[in-house]
């Protein structure tokens, strides 16, 4: 028998456009799951790969009819073409548009207002707010002025969305918002779509198993550069702080407390040569090995055969945003890295979260070095991860998303 909810759900037509870190791809699966009618809009020239649908699931993506292309790129020339009769004819049809990345300055320029924004980081921290800097360059002044209009119609797409929805823990948004006089709704991202695992795939990385106490980081790396770019680099330094966990790695090596250590991590981000020197330096080439960008679903296998996760370290960045910690939380395994305060703020939609809170070096290696010395309690923090996203990242935020979409 049908729920009430699906019932009202299956009345509702909903686009998604643009698919960041397939976040929108896993909303979708859920969105249909409830009963409502979805269709994924994909951007044209996307050069994120990993981030196609197919990276994030074992089905042919080819069988989804409901995932399309959007009828327009992101490059520069087409802020500057006249978009209303394209936009209209294509979403005429749809109850609801939930937007995310620089869709918002098109919807914008075709006189279309989402109903839903739903950033997922630079869409809303830097590209409303871009600085036209002068130059004696006429390519770069020309380039520069083009990024200028593209900064104010995302700023202007923004500022039309009916709502906007975000993790409100997120200081570095919430600044954005106030720019804009803005506010959001205060709720955290759908990203991970839980499915089965092919069992091939776990044979694929068993060998994980011979290690004592490993620890998967498959964030980006970005802590030497400011390629994000942060407004606040020069104090707090790049995005993810990577750096912190090596050293803390390193720590963990040098008080020998297992005898086989493992930190794995992905060539994936501005500062992994960055990365990789301060492991040669630190004497812990050995016990680090490197794994090529992965699709979600073989991170998400990985994850499984590991001890612990851990994510990010930066000053004002929350890890409840990044995919990296819901991942972990999706497959049942301890994450270690920075809520900002999120699991303590009650008014936080991470609220009690099991996360093991750190920021600092020696914090890192405080949960390194508990988790090393008993597996059980590792296990335990695993486990009440897993329980806390059934409850609060999958399905049922999925419907909170449809219930403020009928409201």
């Amino acid at each position: 028998m049908l729920t009430r909810e699906y019932q009202k759900n299956r009345a509702m037509k909903v686009a998604l456009v643009d698919n960041m870190n397939n976040n929108f791809f896993a909303l979708a699966r859920y969105f249909r799951d409830l009963g409502a009618e979805v269709d994924l809009y994909l951007i044209p020239g996307r050069n994120h790969t990993h981030f196609d649908p197919q990276a994030d699931t074992w089905q042919d993506v080819g069988g989804m009819s409901w995932i399309k292309d959007f009828p327009m790129s992101y490059h520069p020339i087409n802020y500057l073409k006249p978009a209303r009769s394209t936009l209209y004819k294509m979403f005429a049809g749809y109850d609801k548009i939930i937007a995310c990345g620089a869709s918002l300055g098109l919807f914008y320029r075709g006189g279309i207002s989402v109903d839903m924004f739903i950033p997922y980081g630079s869409d809303l921290i830097n590209l409303p707010f871009f600085t036209f800097e002068l130059s004696c360059s006429f390519t770069s002044l020309s380039r520069s002025a083009l990024l200028k209009f593209i900064s104010v119609a995302q700023r202007h797409g923004i500022q039309r969305s009916k709502k906007i929805a975000v993790n409100t823990n997120w200081h570095l948004a919430n600044q954005a918002l106030a720019k804009m006089s803005l506010t959001a709704i205060n709720i955290p991202r759908v990203m991970v779509y839980k499915e089965h695992m092919p069992a091939k795939y776990n044979i694929k990385y068993s060998w994980l198993s011979s290690y004592d106490f490993s620890i998967f980081s498959p964030t980006r790396h970005e802590w030497a550069t400011n390629s994000e770019p942060m407004p606040d680099f020069l104090q707090n330094g790049g995005a993810k702080r990577n750096d912190k966990l090596i050293r803390a790695f390193a720590q963990l090596v040098e008080a020998k407390l297992v005898s086989s250590p493992l930190l794995l991590m992905c060539e994936y981000g501005f500062d992994v040569d960055y990365s990789k020197k301060m492991v040669a330096s630190l004497g812990i080439q050995r016990f680090v090995k490197w794994l090529p960008l992965l699709p979600r679903k073989e991170i998400l296998i990985i994850m499984q055969h590991v001890s612990v996760i851990a994510d990010q370290f930066r000053e004002g960045m929350s890890a409840t945003s990044a995919g990296t910690t819901n991942e972990a939380l999706a497959v049942g395994k301890p994450i270690i890295t920075n809520s900002d305060g999120a699991c303590k703020d009650v008014s936080d939609p991470y609220y009690k979260c099991p996360i093991l809170e750190a920021l600092s070096i020696e914090e890192i290696y405080f949960w390194l070095e508990r988790c090393a010395k008993s597996p059980l309690f590792a296990k335990s923090v695993g486990d009440a991860g897993a329980k806390w996203f059934d409850v609060n990242l999958g399905s049922g935020l999925a419907q909170k998303y449809l219930t403020l979409l009928h409201d």
